[in-house]
């Protein structure tokens, strides 16, 4: 786990590169029936368990929330065919999708119920997307979000090697500029390793450290 973070104005815009071994072989620790997955749910992705580990870190800051709506809502953003965004799509054909989540889902911080839940929430928005997404857009939802979140992992097998290095050919998404609290960005760097950018208040930055360790630790 890599963290570079320049604070500003209280606030913390860092990096953590993790490899995409480690998180595959969560993952499918994750989906196994032994772990609590039950048949026929549809298998976790690498994306799901990155949103439940940066939902999970967040929850203990939310206060309002819980007693004004049941479920906290996640913001993220889709293709309308359900394969991730190409890497050629500059913005026309992504849309945002609430997933809702119970709060007791997320504060037993028991990560294999909080992915499963994320992905099955995936599955329902983006099957009602294909539908809509052809219809006059919606207005936002009034409920605030969570957090909101762009993955570009799912480009990397059409990216070259070079894909991420400081970033410079890919400038167009702000990535670097990007000081907007609770947006994640996940980036392919190279074949084996991702990056996660966001911004928070350091003290959340701090506890995003500390459950990323206890669920994806270090290796010595």
């Amino acid at each position: 786990l890599v963290i570079q973070g320049c604070p500003s104005d209280g606030m913390q815009t860092c990096q953590f590169t993790f490899n995409v071994h480690r998180i595959a072989s969560l993952k499918h620790s994750l989906n196994a029936p032994l772990n609590g997955s039950p048949p026929g749910c549809p298998p976790a992705t690498a994306n799901d368990v990155l949103m439940a580990i940066a939902a999970c870190s967040l929850v203990p800051f939310e206060t309002a929330q819980p007693l004004a709506h049941p479920t906290a809502r996640l913001s993220v953003m889709a293709d309308p065919r359900g394969r991730g965004l190409p890497a050629d799509y500059f913005g026309n054909a992504a849309h945002a999708i609430s997933l809702y989540v119970d709060w007791q889902v997320l504060q037993s911080r028991d990560l294999g119920l909080v992915v499963r839940t994320l992905r099955m929430q995936m599955d329902q928005a983006l099957e009602a997307l294909y539908v809509t997404c052809k219809t006059d857009p919606q207005p936002a939802p009034e409920q605030p979000a969570l957090l909101y979140w762009n993955s570009w992992g799912r480009a990397q097998g059409m990216l070259g090697a070079d894909f991420g290095a400081g970033l410079r050919r890919f400038e167009w998404l702000n990535l670097l500029r990007l000081e907007c609290e609770r947006v994640y960005i996940v980036v392919p760097v190279d074949k084996d390793n991702f990056m996660l950018q966001v911004t928070l208040p350091r003290v959340q930055m701090e506890h995003l450290a500390l459950v990323w360790q206890a669920f994806l630790p270090v290796e010595p």
